[in-house]
């Protein structure tokens, strides 16, 4: 591959990016088929966003051009389903390809069993440069999953000033998270084309997950783009669960939706036209 000069960039030119470098990758790719190239791979897992809250999934109200860039070059899995709708089962299932019952993280904060094989671990013994950048959530290391460079914080937090993992070395990261894992996403891919060597990056966001705690800091020209007022409340939003299987109700779902304040139709479009 060809060495590129990759520029300095904020998170969204750094989508941006991405959505051109594809195309490119794919054209190498193609082009190179009879001497094996084998293609660089960037998996970006974005964390509690809906399937349909992009504009290239048909959501008419909802604004990404970015995403819809990256989708239109880029590959984009339009039939996958979670199985089990919280972080850390759904990133050990990226990880190994199976489900939580048979690679053992069934819930938060678990460890893959042992023996467990990643897909980052078959691309290392490839001779593949793989990182992990961004958001972890699992109780085994990155390095036992076959990541040699990770530069992550464990689970969710504040948007700003966050407490990394670099490299084994922890540290407080002043600035937008975001920012932060989009920078070294970028020396990551500098480092491996420096090297020639083909890598796998994936980088995992924070963003849009949202907690009672942390409040997004919305660019005020970001908000303008919608009316609170208009924001599409689920059909379900006030179902009281009758005829419904009892624990339900003490689920994780409905109990942060009570710690949201989601009693009152005004709170759930307060956030939707946040995380939008």
């Amino acid at each position: 591959m060809n060495q590129v000069e990759l520029p300095q960039c904020n998170r969204r030119q750094f989508l941006r990016m991405l959505g051109c470098s594809a195309l490119l990758l794919g054209a190498a790719t193609i082009s190179n088929a009879k001497t094996k190239q084998r293609p660089n791979i960037i998996f970006i897992l974005t964390d509690d966003q809906r399937f349909d809250a992009m504009g290239c999934a048909g959501n008419p109200l909802i604004r990404t051009p970015n995403i819809d860039l990256l989708a239109a070059r880029g590959v984009r899995f339009d039939h996958a389903y979670v199985t089990c709708a919280i972080c850390s089962p759904s990133r050990a299932a990226c990880l190994t390809g199976r489900y939580g019952s048979a690679n053992g993280v069934t819930t938060l904060d678990r460890p893959l069993n042992k023996g467990e094989r990643t897909f980052a671990q078959f691309l290392a013994q490839a001779g593949y440069q793989t990182g992990c950048i961004g958001k972890w959530h699992l109780d085994t290391p990155p390095a036992e999953c076959g990541f040699n460079t990770a530069r992550i914080f464990q689970g969710n937090g504040p948007y700003f000033n966050r407490l990394v993992e670099a490299d084994g070395e922890k540290k407080n990261i002043p600035g937008f998270v975001e920012d932060y894992i989009a920078g070294q996403s970028i020396e990551f891919i500098r480092a491996a084309v420096q090297k020639k060597t083909p890598f796998a990056l994936w980088m995992c966001t924070q963003l849009p997950h949202m907690t009672p705690e942390f409040d997004w800091d919305v660019r005020e020209e970001t908000l303008a783009l919608y009316s609170q007022a208009a924001m599409p409340v689920p059909s379900s939003w006030q179902d009281d669960l009758a005829g419904k299987p009892p624990y339900l109700k003490e689920g994780r779902s409905r109990l942060k939706a009570q710690q949201f304040g989601y009693a009152k139709k005004e709170a759930i479009q307060r956030r939707i036209r946040r995380a939008v």
